[in-house]
Parts: structure tokens; sequence; C-alpha cells
């Protein structure tokens, strides 16, 4: 099934995932894209890879209507509302990062079901016992760079002891910003 995760901190938002797909107990594919950059957000999905193709889609074309009809990026909230519908739709688990209405960086869990936790870690996916385990440490990291690489150190962890997951990762980042150079709508 492959592993997402997601980490919240004072830096910043950081998404991971690995690319293997695993069918029958048998590695199927390493070349699944679960990690999306859509400039100004970024999704991480699990679930079938047709299924995520076609969520990770839906979500861009979504929020490319919204930025042109409304000429400016599309918040958090409004965001995790519409991944919730295609997650829901496409039958794939999420995570979401993108920008409150005041500039912030923040994570989002979306369940295949389209239910929504506020949370700061979270894992979604084959290796996700192992993750959440490792993310409760947490990093204590000032630094995006440091986060990423907490990131990338659990990813490999969980890729040694998950069979699902593989050893290449992608990864999203979406800094903090502070709230004096935060536009609304971001």
């Amino acid at each position: 099934m492959g592993t997402i995760l997601g980490i919240e901190t004072t830096a910043g938002v950081v998404l991971a995932g690995d690319r293997r797909y695993t069918h029958d107990g048998t590695t199927a594919s390493d070349g699944v894209q679960r990690v999306h950059d859509f400039d100004r957000a970024g999704v991480a999905a699990v679930g079938d890879p047709g299924s995520i193709r076609q969520f990770a889609s839906r979500v861009e074309s979504e929020l490319r209507s919204y930025e042109t009809e409304h000429d400016e990026s599309m918040a958090l909230d409004r965001l995790t509302r519409t991944t919730a519908d295609v997650a829901a739709d496409e039958g794939v688990d999420a995570i979401v990062a993108g920008r409150t209405a005041d500039g912030n960086a923040e994570l989002r869990e979306v369940g295949n079901d389209g239910g929504v936790l506020v949370t700061e870690a979270t894992a979604r996916g084959s290796g996700a016992t192992v993750a959440v385990g490792l993310l409760e440490s947490g990093p204590d990291a000032e630094e995006l760079d440091d986060v990423e690489a907490f990131a990338r150190e659990t990813m490999a962890t969980v890729a040694n002891r998950d069979a699902g997951t593989g050893d290449e990762v992608d990864v999203y980042r979406l800094p903090s910003v502070d709230r004096d150079d935060a536009t609304t709508g971001e």
C-alpha cells in the first residue's frame, strides 16, 4: 500500500511519501507518486494507484479553478473540505498541507470516508503504525531542513520494517509565514 506522513512545526509543514505499490504481497511498482505539489499547497495520498492519480488530478483542477475564479489561493479550510469530498469519492486517505486565511502553514488529515482531523503529526498507509510511533518523538527542529531530514529518516525506518513501503521518498515543504507577511486567502 505504501506510507505517507505529515509533520507540522513552527518551521512549517513537511509531507513525505514513498513510491512503492504492492499487490498480493509482491512489489508491482516503485513509481507511484503519492506526494503532490500544487505550488501553495501540497497533498499526499495512499490507496490504489489509479485512485491516487484521479484524486490528485481532481484536487489540482479544483485548486486551479478556484484561483482563476477568485484571483487568490484557496485557504486551508476550503482546501480541506474539497480534498475530503474528493478523497471520499476516490477512496483514498490523504494528508493536506496548506495555509490558513491568515497565512499560517498547517496540516490536516483526511480519511477515505471524508472525515477530517486537525493534527500536528500523522501517517497513513501500510507503515502508519511504525511511522506514528516515530513521529511521537517529534522533530526538535526550528529549521524546515531539519524537519525534512526527520521525515526522511522516519520514512527510511518505516521502509526497513514494512514491506509495503519503499525506500524512494518524495517530499513537499511549506514554510511558515510571519503573520505580518501573510496575505488573506493564501
